[in-house]
């Protein structure tokens, strides 16, 4: 726990986010609250981890946003 305060985080707005924010949640169909989230993985090129499996199922099957999401029991810690 110690070591916690030696990592570089990395702060993003949720000003910044909330327009990409807005456009996928409606075309996700899901709640801006989710999309905030997927909209920070996209933008840093990276995967949300959830443990909601059917959002991840849902999201995984469109495209550009696909890639950016996985369970957490699927997570290996890469």
């Amino acid at each position: 726990m110690r070591d916690l305060g030696t990592i570089a985080v990395e702060t993003i707005a949720c000003r910044a986010l909330a327009n990409d924010a807005y456009i996928l949640a409606n075309a996700t169909r899901r709640s801006v609250y989710d999309a905030m989230y997927l909209a920070l993985a996209v933008r840093l090129d990276t995967r949300m981890i959830t443990a909601d499996e059917r959002l991840a199922n849902t999201l995984a099957t469109i495209p550009l946003v696909g890639s950016h999401i996985q369970k957490i029991q699927d997570f290996d810690g890469h």
